[in-house]
Formats: C-alpha cells, structure tokens, sequence
C-alpha cells in the first residue's frame, strides 16, 4: 500500500472519531432531539457538507455513534474478562455487573432513559433496525472470548456471547433491578452452561506464558 491510501484511511479513521466523539460530547449537554447535523458538524470543526459525505443522513450517523458507543463499552468490560481469564464463570459475573454498573451513566444510555420511545435512538436498539447493534456488539464479544480462550469451540462462545448481548441490552434499556443482582442471576442461569465449556475444555485456563 503507498502512502496516499495509507493517509487517507487515516485521515478518514480521524474524522470519524472526532465526530463520534463530538456527538458523544453533545448528548452529554443537550436533549437527543436537539443534536442536529449543525451541532455536530460545529463540534466537530468540519463543514456540514464533510459530515453529510463522511456519513450520510443524521440516522446513518445516530447508527453509526450506536455501534461506536456499544465498542467503547465492550473495551472496557475486555479488562474484567482478561483479569478472570482462568475462570471463566467469574469472568462472566464480573464482565455483566461490569457492563451494567457503567453503562447508566454512558451518553447514548442516558440518552436512551430520557428520550421517548419512539424516536430514531430507542428504534436502533429496541426494533429490527436494532439487528446490526446485536450483530456488531454479538461479534466483539465472541471475538474478544475467544481472543483470551482461543481453545474454545466458535459455536458455543457465540451463542454466549448473542445470549449475554441480548440480556445487557434488555436490562440496560429497561432496568428493574441492579447490577449486582442481574449479574448473580445471569451467573445463576448461564454459569452452569459456561462451566461446562471451561470442564470441556480445560487447557483454555491455563493462564498464557508472559514471555
């Protein structure tokens, strides 16, 4: 690859996380309804037509920041599995009383609680059009599961990972009660299935040599 295409791929990766950035900064100040292209595009120091090319409409960049947000949450929950790397039901209460204990106070969560359900945020992750949220965040997890157990069978580690999206979605947009207590639960329920696994295959435990 020459250096133009390398700079441009660059160029293109800086934007966009500048303006995902932006956008994560707006939602923090003002109503979801209120962050328009203008807004974003001033944020972001770029010109409305370099947002438009860059992203599209405002509901191919309110997707866009979706998928970005759910990234952002996933890396932090990496570390807690990487810390119960050799034991893996601890590694699964301690990532979703992760995930739940720092996902309420993320912009695009309290965006979520203090905006109405019908608008364009609530439809990308509570309807069909929410499919390419579960894939994207279904795929992160397995890859980063099978990233730290790279001896675990692909199949079993993505319906994990599809159940475990799922229920952190349904308990972050709806919570009942607190993440302690869901953790215990899904541990409760999902822990013998994962137990398992880990009694299945063994040699995934062993921690990995540092040198």
């Amino acid at each position: 690859m020459s250096a133009r295409p390398r700079f441009v791929a660059a160029s293109k990766s800086l934007l966009r996380e500048s303006v995902l950035g932006a956008v994560d900064d707006l939602v923090r100040e003002h109503r979801w309804s209120e962050v328009s292209m203008a807004k974003v595009a001033e944020a972001a120091g770029v010109s409305r037509q370099t947002l438009y090319n860059a992203f599209g409409t405002r509901d191919d960049l309110v997707a866009a920041y979706v998928l970005w947000a759910a990234e952002g949450l996933l890396d932090d929950v990496e570390h807690l599995i990487r810390e119960h790397r050799d034991d893996m039901v601890a590694a699964l209460r301690a990532g979703f009383e992760r995930f739940l204990s720092v996902a309420p106070e993320h912009p695009l969560v309290r965006a979520l609680v203090a905006s109405s359900g019908s608008d364009d945020l609530h439809t990308l992750v509570s309807t069909p059009a929410g499919t390419p949220l579960i894939v994207n965040a279904t795929s992160r997890l397995s890859e980063i599961l099978l990233d730290v157990w790279p001896e675990l069978p692909g199949e079993a580690v993505f319906v994990v990972a599809d159940v475990l999206i799922r229920l952190a979605i349904s308990n972050v947009t709806i919570p009942v009660r607190s993440p302690q207590e869901v953790a215990a639960a899904v541990e409760l329920v999902a822990g013998p299935f994962v137990a398992s696994i880990a009694a299945a295959y063994p040699d995934a435990l062993v921690p990995a040599d540092p040198t």
